[in-house]
């Protein structure tokens, strides 16, 4: 099971990175702050802080979901502490905090709608570091472009790494490409092959991976699926240049 929603999740990305979305507003034009969602979406609230965007209909579940949640609890506690589910619920973790239970199927949903958080977000590029950093380096001529971070994320989850154009050529509509979707260690470090400039390698990018205009710059955008929330970076990448 968590082989095959993991394949569903890096599908989903993978389609989603290949669609565009509409014009990238201006942060001024955010009239719920950085995580206002795009049209037709609304935070889910699962917990404190929950800013995904998601379907009224999704929220209605999730406002559901925690309305139920007391009843679906061994009213003695058990093997997991004072949460574990009766059998047949799960915690519904759309962060490792929330332990409402659920029906497995609304935790699956949870985690999709976690990774696809920044095509349902009006403006990826405007929220905050939230103390991510990613580090770029440059070498030979065309070049290729080495990432690589030293932030850790939510232990054993994954992390999807996009560049983001916000007016991608003939278009007019802002584009989000996939650059890595990496898995975490216990320690909440990236799962990669090597340990680079003290941090841990994202992804090494080659000629055209990056769609960008202008300047063949793009900002990075990072979202942690152990909670969906969305990062991005002061910084911009730069896209390899053949």
């Amino acid at each position: 099971m968590q082989r095959l929603l993991r394949g569903l999740v890096a599908a989903l990305a993978l389609l989603a990175g290949l669609l565009t979305v509409d014009a990238a507003p201006a942060a001024a034009d955010l009239p719920y702050g950085p995580y206002t969602c795009a049209n037709g979406y609304v935070w889910r609230e699962a917990v404190p802080g929950d800013l995904v965007c998601v379907t009224p209909t999704q929220r209605d579940t999730t406002r559901g979901e925690n309305a139920l949640g007391p009843a679906r609890r061994e009213p003695n506690g058990g093997a997991w502490g004072p949460d574990t589910c009766k059998s047949g619920y799960v915690w519904r973790e759309t962060r490792p905090s929330d332990h409402v239970c659920v029906p497995p199927a609304s935790r699956d949903r949870a985690r999709v709608d976690n990774s696809l958080a920044p095509y349902t977000i009006l403006l990826p590029t405007a929220t905050p570091t939230n103390g991510i950093a990613v580090n770029e380096v440059r070498s030979g001529y065309p070049y290729h472009t080495q990432l690589y971070t030293t932030s850790s994320f939510t232990p054993n989850k994954r992390v999807q790494f996009y560049s983001y154009d916000p007016n991608w050529p003939g278009t007019g509509h802002s584009i989000l490409t996939l650059l890595g979707d990496v898995p975490t260690d216990a320690y909440g470090h990236l799962q990669s092959l090597t340990n680079f400039y003290g941090g841990w390698n994202i992804t090494y990018l080659s000629c055209y991976r990056v769609a960008t205009a202008g300047w063949l710059t793009a900002r990075v955008v990072i979202v942690d699926q152990g909670t969906g929330i969305i990062s991005s970076t002061n910084g911009e990448l730069t896209a390899p240049w053949c």
